[in-house]
């Protein structure tokens, strides 16, 4: 797989349905977030399953909604450590460089800068455990392939160049998502799901090359 192939894949065609649903979901996030995560992992295994297909239309069944809770449940769990070192370090921050007269404006400024700081170690390590593990699980269905750290490092160490241009994909997905906030006009929900559909086709490449996509 080519970055192109996977930024190219929520054009495709055949998508509309994928689209006609997906957006409602994200518009309804606080309450779908669950559905959002199981899309994301059935897109992947669809993927899986044959690269040359349309994103498919999202399918509520106990599947993606079990794929959903779970996914959610992992990256929660990676972010909450940064969450608490952006929260400690926008407070010492704002008591150290004090860049305005208000304490509340310099908590903020401290939390900004805070997240600037730690947004590329966050980033780096979901981009470190997450797609091949989750392709990996697409591929075979054991709960295991998830959530296993030692077997995405592995995965990702035996697959180097393949999860270089995975990752590479999956950037600029969410680069073009979120300009397609301000500089397109297109508004930021098209461009999320777009950065979803684009990251889901590039996890799928990193599926055992032998493996195909387990049962339901």
């Amino acid at each position: 797989m080519s970055p192109a192939h996977a930024l190219a894949y929520p054009l495709r065609r055949g998508s509309g349905g994928a689209w006609l649903v997906g957006l409602p979901l994200l518009l309804l996030f606080p309450l779908t977030f669950v559905l959002v995560f199981g899309y994301a992992l059935q897109a992947t295994r669809a993927s899986v399953a044959d690269s040359a297909s349309p994103p498919p239309r999202p399918h509520l069944d106990g599947r993606l909604l079990r794929d959903g809770a779970l996914t959610f449940a992992l990256v929660a769990a990676l972010t909450l450590p940064f969450v608490v070192l952006v929260w400690i370090g926008g407070g010492a921050m704002s008591n150290v460089l004090h860049p305005t007269r208000d304490a509340f404006f310099n908590r903020i400024y401290g939390l900004l800068a805070a997240c600037l700081l730690i947004a590329i170690p966050w980033g780096l390590l979901l981009l470190l455990l997450l797609p091949a593990n989750v392709a990996a699980y697409c591929a075979s269905g054991r709960l295991r392939d998830l959530l296993d750290p030692v077997l995405a490092f592995r995965r990702v160490s035996e697959r180097f160049l393949d999860w270089n241009l995975a990752t590479v994909a999956m950037v600029t997905g969410w680069l073009l998502g979120f300009a397609a906030l301000g500089l397109l006009c297109v508004g930021f929900l098209p461009g999320a799901f777009y950065a979803i559909l684009v990251s889901a086709h590039a996890t799928a490449s990193l599926a055992p090359r032998t493996a195909s996509p387990s049962p339901g």
